[in-house]
């Protein structure tokens, strides 16, 4: 992709004056290229050379497996028919394991032209789980880890301009059974074969001045219950990428159709190689006290309405950077109720109660994604009158996050359970500094959203006190605006304000609607996640079932129900549910409909229990899961090929208007 340009916003009022001195003659060209072709994947056990070398423009990778990027290790060998149809029967089982060796990126681009004084940026977002890099036969990195950390490099005096480069990178893969603090899928599936590893985020090369702007990002503030105003707080960051001090303008513009422009800019000098937060805060800029805003609402609540922000650091008549990014004028609270004896929390957006409803995302078992799936998911979250989406580790796919601000669906992001995200009383010393960084490279992308509702410090268990402690002292220098739970289930903390019980597994419809006794599974107080077994429909079972495994029920279907060797692994509690309640099936196609319509009847009852009392007893509740990562018998409102079944259908009448 050529690189792109955004306009430069033009302040109003007095014009601070820099000192600085634009570059000599032609300005700074500005943008941001994604690295996306030009790359090639082998093991390192069939290359000899090192990392300097492999690194050298020219490089020949013919041998190799050629990867558009982002792609993990298994993607790319997938795309190259290395293993084929991994996804049918149990041919998963088949694939080596991949964690134990090692991994070579290469890639080859051509960097987009130069003037004197001009920076250039790699960066990556999302390697795992640890990488050594190097570009141009540099080592930029000798420890790049953490799989959700981003990693960004000033490679100025590096670079190639306007002519050919490479970067390459040695893989480490994370280690299997969530041992590290990567992705885990816990008990829903089997593992990857490689964990994930691999580049799994987008690589970006970007051009600046000698000054570069990061992470933009508008906190607003509403005076409720009053929301006939609101502050606007804006945020950027400026790094200075050289060895002498910089002094430029940085200046914003707010726009939306049919409002008034709000510009504003302040003088901003750089120490040598400094990162500095600039903020401009309505005390100072007037201006950013905004009257009547048009609000974002979430799904069935009103409008997502959505503001652009444009930032730019200039000195003289030269551009040295800019950023764009679209915000909504919104702001979630929380707050308490105690039902049958426990406090449960709620959650409101601009003062209005919110009965947030929706399931557990899951990207594909090897990441891939496109934009056309991505918005396909969030198309049927909102077909079944569903409004949130929960995040629960698999954080990272920036476009879903885009896709919810314009749709209005929030989003529910945090760490996984059970996995080493867990066990952070035992973290090693490199471990907390990959936890942290995990956290601020996860909480830039998620804070300028609308969408994000709250962000969970942890899910089953609460993180090391320690750990908790520095965890919100980031949020906080992050100015984080939406509310945060420490965990979400509370039988590890009774005063977390969410129940995290299940079940997991098919239980009557009567169960949600007990709100006496009261059961575990019960519909009401605020619920992270439970739900039910839910077979594709025929169909998809033919899709990825050989026609000797589909009837009667075997190994092969219950390779695709939970994860090997969990409780999960069969579909035992489902099926005596199909056969007790309607009859016992003869075949597939019998068993299909049955199961169907149980889980029509099922997620019905679900949803509509969940409904019943609304901002009284039922807070919001996250159906366990939206959707799989792979084909699965297990835990979804849709299977994994778009294919809508009976507990789809009956979503969408529990949740029709």
């Amino acid at each position: 992709p050529t690189a792109t340009n955004s306009p430069t916003p033009t302040p109003t009022g007095p014009t601070p004056t820099p000192t600085q001195t634009p570059i000599p003659g032609a300005p700074p060209t500005v943008g941001s290229t994604e690295l996306t072709n030009g790359w090639a994947l082998i093991s390192a056990n069939n290359v000899p050379d090192g990392g300097a070398t492999i690194s050298q423009p020219g490089y020949s990778v013919s041998s190799w497996y050629p990867v558009s990027i982002p792609s993990t290790v298994m993607a790319g060998l997938v795309a190259n028919n290395v293993y084929q149809n991994v996804f049918f029967g149990t041919n998963l089982q088949s694939v080596p394991d991949l964690t134990t060796q090692k991994w070579w990126y290469q890639g080859q681009f051509v960097a987009p032209s130069g003037v004197a004084g001009q920076q250039y940026w790699l960066r990556f977002k999302g390697v795992s789980y640890r990488a050594q890099i190097w570009l141009n036969g540099v080592q930029l990195d000798a420890n790049a880890v953490g799989t959700l950390a981003v990693h960004e490099y000033n490679v100025t005096n590096i670079i190639h301009p306007g002519a050919a480069n490479a970067v390459a990178l040695l893989i480490t893969p994370p280690a299997h059974k969530c041992a590290n603090l990567s992705f885990c899928t816990v008990d829903w599936n089997p593992e990857a074969p490689d964990m994930n590893a691999g580049i799994w985020g987008k690589v970006l090369l970007e051009t600046s001045g000698a000054a570069a702007l990061r992470d933009p990002y508008v906190k607003t503030i509403l005076p409720l219950p009053a929301t006939n105003s609101a502050d606007l707080t804006v945020y950027v960051d400026a790094w200075n990428g050289t060895n002498a001090p910089v002094s430029g303008i940085v200046s914003g513009t707010i726009t939306k159709s049919g409002y008034p422009t709000i510009t504003f800019s302040q003088n901003v000098t750089l120490a040598a190689n400094e990162h500095k937060e600039v903020t401009f805060d309505p005390a100072a800029f007037t201006q950013l006290h905004i009257s009547n805003p048009a609000l974002w609402w979430p799904y069935q609540y009103g409008t997502p309405n959505l503001y652009q922000l444009s930032v730019s650091f200039t000195v003289g008549s030269q551009t040295w950077d800019t950023k764009a990014i679209n915000f909504g004028v919104r702001q979630f609270t929380d707050y308490r109720t105690t039902v049958n004896g426990t406090s449960y929390v709620g959650y409101k957006i601009n003062g209005q109660n919110i009965l947030f409803k929706g399931g557990g995302y899951m990207w594909d078992m090897f990441q891939r994604w496109d934009t056309k799936t991505n918005e396909t998911h969030v198309k049927y979250v909102k077909d079944m009158g569903l409004n949130i989406i929960r995040f629960e580790g698999n954080v990272g796919n920036e476009e879903m996050y885009d896709i919810a601000d314009r749709e209005g669906i929030m989003l529910m992001p945090g760490w996984v359970c059970c996995s080493r995200w867990e066990e952070s009383a035992s973290w090693s010393a490199e471990e907390l500094t990959v936890g942290y960084a995990s956290l601020n490279s996860a909480m830039r992308a998620l804070r300028a959203h609308a969408s994000p509702m709250v962000w969970l410090y942890g899910s089953d268990m609460r993180p090391a006190p320690t750990v908790l402690a520095q965890y919100k002292v980031i949020a906080t220098n992050l100015h984080w605006q939406s509310p945060t739970n420490d965990n979400v289930a509370i039988w590890d903390d009774p005063n977390c304000g969410y129940k995290m019980d299940g079940p997991y597994m098919w239980e009557p419809p009567i169960l949600v609607w007990d709100t006496v006794t009261p059961r575990l599974g019960s519909a009401f107080g605020t619920n992270a996640e439970e739900g039910y077994e839910n077979p594709p429909p025929e169909e998809s079972l033919r899709k990825f079932l050989a026609p000797a495994d589909l009837w009667p029920i075997g190994a092969a279907w219950n390779y695709h129900s939970g994860g090997p060797g969990t409780v999960f692994d069969n579909l035992t509690a489902f099926t005596k549910g199909v056969n007790n309640r309607y009859g016992t099936a003869t075949s597939l196609t019998d068993y299909s409909r049955k199961s169907e319509l149980l889980n029509y009847e099922s997620e019905r009852a679900f949803f509509e229990a969940w409904n019943a009392n609304k901002y009284t007893k039922s807070f919001g509740v996250i159906y366990w899961m939206q959707s799989n990562n792979w084909p699965s018998m297990h835990w979804s409102l849709y299977d994994y090929y778009f294919k809508p079944g009976g507990g789809y259908f009956g979503t969408k009448k529990a949740n029709e208007p």
